[in-house]
């Protein structure tokens, strides 16, 4: 197989692969490596994962980064002012 014939998997079931592996692993910030197994067209190998990756040869990354570590440290002000507006609506017996 040459590299120009690879297909790679669609988006939606790479992306629900790293959530189940976000929520097993309890990681937020991680990558993996994933190959298709020859044999069966429709199964995939997760081979690596990497909980501290490298992003240098990623287009953009910078960006990505950016955004990952604002909304990190921006949820847990979203989830204080949520649970406050709970509490404020709560009625007191």
């Amino acid at each position: 197989m040459r590299l120009e014939d690879a297909v790679m998997p669609p988006t939606d079931f790479v992306n629900e692969i790293a959530g189940g592996l976000r929520r097993a692993l309890g990681l937020q910030l991680f990558n993996f490596d994933m190959i298709r197994d020859v044999r069966a067209g429709d199964r995939y190998l997760v081979i690596d994962i990497n909980y501290f990756p490298g992003y240098a040869k990623m287009p953009g990354y910078e960006i990505v980064l950016t955004n990952f570590f604002w909304d990190m440290v921006h949820k847990d002000d979203v989830a204080l002012k949520e649970e406050e507006e709970q509490s404020n609506h709560a009625v007191v017996k």
